[in-house]
């Protein structure tokens, strides 16, 4: 029985150490969840500010087009750089778009690994209250025998 027991203590322990490596492997990709993160919101402040720059000049445009007596020849040059302008932002604003979806990604990954860190430690405590028990067990078991053994002598 002793070694029954032995045994079934040793796979608690060996299910234990190694949720608790399964645990730790997910945290740590947390942080490289939290970089990535980062990472991307950089990149959104660099577009924003393209963005920021883009307006002003496209609002210059805007005004030197409304200019009356403007010859054709700059205003054929200020309606392509208006449009090029127009496709940038364009271009920056579907950038934008494309980066949140990535940052609502890996938010949902986030929460994915942090529910599954919390059922790995459900299932660490519960088998370490397991371990417990059945060494409770056995040590009281050997109590029990050693009083026996006194009892006869």
């Amino acid at each position: 029985m002793a070694g029954a027991i032995g045994a079934q203590l040793g796979q608690l322990k060996s299910e234990i150490s190694q949720l608790e490596s399964k645990r730790e492997a997910i945290k740590a990709s947390n942080e490289q969840f939290n970089n990535a993160i980062a990472e991307i919101k950089g990149r959104k402040e660099m577009i924003r500010g393209h963005l920021d720059n883009l307006y002003p000049k496209l609002s210059e445009i805007n005004n030197a087009l409304g200019t009356e007596g403007l010859p054709d020849e700059i205003k054929g040059r200020l309606l392509g750089q208006k449009e090029q302008i127009i496709e940038q932002i364009a271009l920056l604003k579907n950038s934008l778009g494309s980066l949140d979806a990535q940052i609502s990604t890996i938010q949902q990954r986030k929460i994915e690994a942090g529910q599954a860190v919390e059922a790995m430690q459900s299932g660490i405590n519960m088998r370490r209250n397991v371990l417990q028990s059945v060494a409770g067990r056995m040590s009281g078991a050997i109590n029990d025998y050693r009083e026996s053994g006194r009892a006869k002598g």
